[in-house]
């Protein structure tokens, strides 16, 4: 028999995973990277930057 399952904290699901992944499977970073030039040495795209941004918005 297996011991009872404790619980020993909840944490709700926040709602930024499922607008990331909608994000993502809009491809709207890669959308605004097609059409911004950028360096490819910069750590960061244009389109994830904007992504963050919006997603800091509703937050």
């Amino acid at each position: 028999m297996q011991p009872p399952i404790q619980i020993e904290a909840v944490h709700p699901q926040g709602y930024l995973n499922l607008i990331s992944q909608i994000m993502k499977v809009m491809r709207i970073p890669q959308t605004i990277d097609a059409k911004v030039p950028f360096d490819a040495q910069c750590n960061v795209s244009p389109g994830e930057v904007v992504q963050m941004i919006v997603m800091d918005m509703l937050t």
